[in-house]
């Protein structure tokens, strides 16, 4: 693989982890690993399946 051309490079720029967004990725986490939210979003999405868009659904 080849490095990225000055130009690119020169745009990076390296952010940390700042607590607002830590929070929010530990309440993503806790949100995904809770089995009966799932199941309930899944039900859900299949009865308003078939009135509304995957995109609609998605919000």
């Amino acid at each position: 693989m080849q490095a990225a051309p000055a130009h690119v490079r020169d745009t990076f720029l390296e952010m940390d982890l700042d607590e607002a967004t830590a929070d929010f990725l530990e309440q993503a986490e806790a949100k995904s690993e809770s089995i009966l939210l799932q199941i309930w979003h899944s039900l859900v999405k299949l009865l308003l399946g078939w009135f509304f868009t995957q995109t609609s659904l998605n919000g």
